[in-house]
């Protein structure tokens, strides 16, 4: 453990506040077995400071401020890694794992707020699971027990605390900027089911990947998005104004699968499920996740189709036309369209499409179909090449022009 000595800098007229909060620490050392914590009072002396006073005026002031000579390190109760954070909601436990772990215990999803630390069984927002390192033994800690696993109640922080002036100020602050928000849980899926429409499916990951935007930005911007330019309000009521009430109704779809068929194998699939059980969102940072339900849901269908026969497509599938060789008014299906990539023209969305006799045709191009995943419409474009994926035969096609058979319907 670091046991470096290092001096502090507190207020005098605040000295006995510093001197009892470090007191309790080195008692909590010396009861968890830890290297002695150790305080002398060193030099005090006068310094002049500007401070802003309650009324927004600066002012200078003398404050007399005294050395504290620490020695010692952050008490920790044996040796122990943080595992996740347990969101306690009205509908459920949701949980947040950090990357990499995947053998969480499944009854911290259904856990109350006891914390196995101070065996106190009170309502608690949020829990902690930590682990082991030697026994593999996991734990559920209260937040204000977690520093005393992690080792973070380091006396120099807890000393430099009282240095300040404005530490009340300056916390109630911090506090008061989160805000809060809460919306439709359909309305909101049903604004990522059109930007999926129009844009194509695109994740977190894969946007930071691909250095574009994920659906979860194109939902954010048309929720929170303020003082838009010209261009960007243009780009808002494009969304807005394509919104059909199909997309309302694959919103209620998906929330429905969600609800009454989707599992709880992994903590994503539990946290997913919890989340769409209520009929509204409280949280903005949850809705990345939320939204996901319609990849999820689009994924199951896919295999769904695939055991009920649609397997066997792929391989009944033929190349269409020849190269170069432009084909026109083909009836099509649409299969699957997701972002792939940018470049300096914007995104590239992979879309698939099967013909009348099942054979597959794929079409790169800047911006999604506009169509939902079995929805038909006729294609035209020309043949770029053969090639094929996963042992089935595609037709790529380019330059291509695509009519929704329900525009054609209204037209007629």
């Amino acid at each position: 453990m670091n046991t470096e000595t290092h001096t502090v800098r507190v207020l005098a007229w605040r000295m006995h506040e510093a001197l009892t909060a470090l007191k309790k620490l080195a008692a909590k050392a010396h009861r968890y077995g830890c290297p002695d914590i150790t305080v002398t009072i060193g030099d005090s002396r006068m310094v002049k400071n500007t401070v802003t006073d309650w009324d927004g005026v600066e002012r200078e002031v003398e404050c007399g401020y005294t050395d504290l000579i620490i020695t010692g390190s952050a008490p920790r109760y044996g040796s122990h890694e943080f595992l996740a954070r347990i969101e306690l909601t009205p509908a459920g436990n949701i949980v947040d794992t950090i990357p990499g772990v995947t053998d969480l215990d499944e009854r911290f999803r259904h856990s109350n707020g006891y914390c196995d630390h101070c065996k106190t069984d009170r309502k608690r927002n949020e829990v902690f699971v930590v682990r082991d390192i030697y026994t593999r033994q996991q734990l559920q800690i209260g937040r204000n027990c977690l520093h005393d696993y992690l080792g973070m109640d380091n006396p120099t922080a807890i000393a430099n605390r009282f240095g300040f002036w404005t530490e009340a100020r300056e916390s109630e602050e911090s506090y008061c900027r989160g805000g809060s928000w809460s919306g439709s849980l359909t309305g909101v899926m049903s604004l990522a089911a059109v930007c999926v429409r129009l844009f194509g499916w695109c994740s977190k990951s894969q946007a930071e990947n691909l250095r574009t935007e994920s659906t979860a930005d194109h939902v954010g911007f048309v929720l929170f998005a303020s003082r838009l330019t010209g261009k960007e309000q243009a780009f808002k009521q494009r969304i807005l104004d394509s919104m059909t009430p199909d997309d309302y109704a694959t919103a209620e779809t998906v929330i429905k699968w969600v609800r009454e068929t989707m599992g709880a194998r992994s903590e994503y699939e539990h946290n997913l499920k919890t989340l769409c059980m209520g009929d509204d969102i409280y949280e903005e940072k949850r809705i990345p996740l939320i939204i996901s339900a319609i990849a999820a849901y689009n994924r199951a269908m896919e295999l769904k189709a695939k055991r009920e026969g649609d397997a066997n497509a792929g391989a009944l599938s033929q190349h269409v036309g020849a190269v170069k060789e432009r084909l026109r008014n083909m009836l099509v299906t649409l299969k699957d369209q997701r972002v792939i990539g940018s470049n300096e023209w914007g995104d590239r969305v992979l879309i698939k499409f099967a013909d009348a006799r099942g054979n597959l045709i794929k079409w790169i191009t800047s911006h999604g179909s506009g169509l939902k995943v079995g929805e038909q419409a006729l294609l035209t474009g020309t043949v770029k090449e053969h090639d094929e994926w996963n042992g089935a035969k595609e037709t790529a096609l380019t330059r291509c022009v695509l009519v929704p058979i329900e525009q054609m319907a209204h037209a007629a």
